[in-house]
């Protein structure tokens, strides 16, 4: 739905979801829930050095045309009973070399191998021996629990060494207490592509409380459960991802180690792991939806390559992040 209060009335233009007009038709629809979200609202636009005064700091907002109302919201309006929060967690892709399996992107995209197009003789180069040769990490694509990932966490994004720090009584105060910690995350992935999520186990640990600070991180692969919760993109299936305690702590001590190990500078919440499975049967799809025989990644051989999208939402404060994929094989 969405709305401009300039005439005294308020006319909200709402749409229904999918679940909300099967019911309609089945006579049973009863409103017991509404999202709302300011996805159009760049807040870029408030100038508090205008010169005419505050009355005039919101004005370019306030005159932001109002699109037509849509089910998904990538920026939810969180409902909070506490009136002094200043600061919203956000999700970030820790690409820091950690010594775990976590893999950076290469080009801006996360790559995610196809071993379909392997062949099986003597001398033969596979995808994975080709990625590796050309210095492009990789996931596996399979379910396995010692597969590589893509390492997300989730906190108060200032700079690091600003207030406020990211203590262990800061992540207290301002997340625990204004109840902004995310337990579980909802992963979406296109399912024409992908055929499972793999996320961390309950045992996984990320902290930095060993000796001089030093890390203390151990990553439990496992399978996540489907979720009937779903974003309004086509195609797109929802998993269930348990979240990671964030315990990288900034001590004060003058020998801290959060920056080697954090990209969030402020107090962190929770962090997670995301290895999306390949879907078997994928060879009609690089056609249809990528790039065939393609020169310029693999120095040995040419490629097939399908680029997607895979979304991760908090289920609590509803933050979001945006991973960049590609699937990529050896051309048949």
């Amino acid at each position: 739905m969405a709305f401009l209060d300039n005439s005294g009335d308020i006319i909200l233009d709402a749409i229904l979801t999918e679940t909300g007009r099967r019911r309609m038709a089945q006579g049973t629809f009863k409103i017991t829930k509404f999202a709302v979200g300011d996805d159009e609202i760049d807040y870029a636009l408030y100038d508090k050095n205008n010169g005419g005064g505050p009355a005039y700091y919101d004005l370019e907002i306030l005159q932001t045309p109002i699109g037509e109302a849509g089910l998904q919201l990538n920026y939810g309006l969180l409902t909070s009973l506490a009136p002094d929060i200043l600061y919203m967690p956000v999700t970030r892709i820790n690409e820091l070399k950690l010594g775990l399996n976590s893999v950076r992107s290469s080009g801006g995209m996360f790559y995610v191998v196809d071993t379909s197009g392997d062949l099986s003789g003597p001398g033969d180069t596979t995808i994975e021996q080709g990625l590796s040769t050309a210095a492009i990490e990789y996931m596996k694509g399979t379910a396995t629990p010692n597969a590589n990932y893509v390492f997300l966490e989730t906190g108060l994004d200032v700079a690091f060494g600003q207030v406020p720090l990211g203590t262990q009584p800061n992540q207290q105060s301002y997340l625990i207490a204004n109840q902004l910690v995310d337990n579980t995350f909802y992963c979406f992935s296109d399912s024409r592509f992908f055929g499972g999520m793999q996320g961390g186990g309950g045992a996984s640990v990320f902290a930095n409380n060993g000796k001089n600070h030093s890390l203390k991180a151990s990553i439990r692969l496992v399978n996540t459960q489907r979720t009937t919760i779903t974003m309004g993109l086509d195609n797109y299936k929802g998993a269930r991802v348990k979240a990671i305690r964030n315990q990288i702590y900034y001590y004060g001590d003058g020998n801290d180690t959060e920056e080697s190990y954090s990209v969030i500078g402020g107090p962190r919440s929770a962090a997670m792991v995301v290895s999306p499975v390949v879907k078997s049967g994928l060879s009609p799809q690089y056609a249809l939806y990528g790039f065939t025989n393609q020169t310029g990644i693999v120095a040995a051989f040419n490629v097939d390559y399908i680029d997607t999208t895979i979304y991760v939402v908090g289920s609590t404060t509803g933050t979001t992040a945006q991973i960049p994929v590609r699937i990529i094989r050896r051309t048949v």
